[in-house]
């Protein structure tokens, strides 16, 4: 349903499976701001790359095939990949569709990261990336976001429909709060013990879950929070779904 609302009527063609490797340099960036616009489809990111990104696009609509544009303004780099908005609809055979965005970031340069999904599975393994700031908007699918012991500072996390498992377990340098607001589906944080968390939860109706934490009414925090240097606090506001919270000793 929010892939038919969210495109035009047309009918679009598929054809036979195109893999598209693009590649971006850095071009004396010193910070990066990236945003990540997926109507439907599957897509992972992760480390590794020697240039700001290497990317490679996975499709069989010719239509959808990929947008990629950037800039550079003062040191301050943007690099936006998108699904072509004026191009959407519905292919002629949707269960033949085939797309998938495969992505890896550069390690050393600090991100600002915003990533909408529409409907599509995601798998974010982002914990060595030079992360500032992390958004996440999706629709309809599962999503993994791996984040643990990363630079991030701020995280929001949006949700319609589907699991999320968010990995925040690791060796946190500096403290990072988070908000996660869930839809339909489960959410699975897990955390570290060594690493002072507390989180607030509000509006669930499937249970919370949270062994080892001391709770307070709707908040929880573990042993190490109360004269821990390095916290993590999040506020998690439920939907139709449990909230499971996970602590490593």
């Amino acid at each position: 349903m929010l892939f038919v609302t969210s495109c035009n009527f047309g009918r679009l063609d598929v054809g036979p499976v195109k893999v598209d490797k693009t590649e971006v340099a850095l071009d004396q960036a010193e910070s990066v701001n990236i945003a990540v616009n997926l109507g439907t489809g599957d897509l992972a990111i992760g480390s590794g790359a020697d240039k700001l990104m290497e990317a490679v696009f996975t499709y069989n609509v010719p239509d959808w095939k990929p947008e990629v544009n950037y800039g550079v303004d003062n040191g301050l780099g943007q690099l936006t990949i998108r699904q072509p908005e004026q191009k959407t609809g519905i292919p002629l055979n949707l269960d033949k569709a085939s797309y998938s965005w495969d992505l890896s970031l550069n390690e050393g340069i600090p991100i600002d990261m915003n990533i909408t999904m529409g409907a599509g599975d995601g798998d974010l393994e982002l914990e060595d990336l030079s992360l500032e700031h992390l958004s996440f908007t999706g629709g309809l699918g599962d999503v993994n976001i791996a984040l643990g012991g990363s630079t991030v500072q701020l995280v929001d996390i949006r949700l319609g429909a589907g699991d999320i498992f968010l990995d925040l377990e690791g060796n946190w340098r500096r403290s990072v709060t988070g908000y996660l607001k869930g839809g339909i589906g489960r959410a699975t944080v897990n955390l570290p013990g060594q690493v002072g968390v507390k989180v607030v939860t509000r509006n669930s109706l499937g249970s919370i879950q949270a062994p080892g934490f001391h709770q307070n009414g709707f908040t929880y925090i573990n042993d190490a929070f109360e004269e821990a240097d390095v916290t993590i606090t999040l506020d998690i506001e439920g939907g139709i779904g449990d909230i499971i919270l996970k602590q490593s000793p």
